[in-house]
């Protein structure tokens, strides 16, 4: 293993030690649920419950009318038109 960090504590390293011992099939399992804790992938439940959210507060600002809707048709229009105008 590389040599440690400032940062690295003495069960870090233990911990480190023991899992370097393990398969690589092993390792990757346990590298895969370590990244994932701090980076959860797409469509986790934490990014379902950030999207719910934003659902519902898109909705109340449509309903409420600080929001305008546009049909699907009118809002490509406006972004070809943004576009060409970025363009030119």
């Amino acid at each position: 293993m590389s040599a440690t960090t400032t940062t690295e504590t003495a069960e870090v390293r233990d911990i480190l030690d023991r899992a370097m011992k393990l398969s690589e099939t092993d390792r990757a399992i346990i590298g895969r649920v370590l990244l994932n804790s701090v980076y959860p992938p797409p469509n986790s439940d934490a990014d379902w419950e950030y999207w719910k959210a934003e659902i519902k507060r898109r909705i109340e600002a449509v309903e409420s009318g600080e929001m305008k809707a546009l049909m699907h048709e009118e809002a490509m229009a406006k972004i070809r038109k943004a576009r060409k105008e970025r363009e030119s």
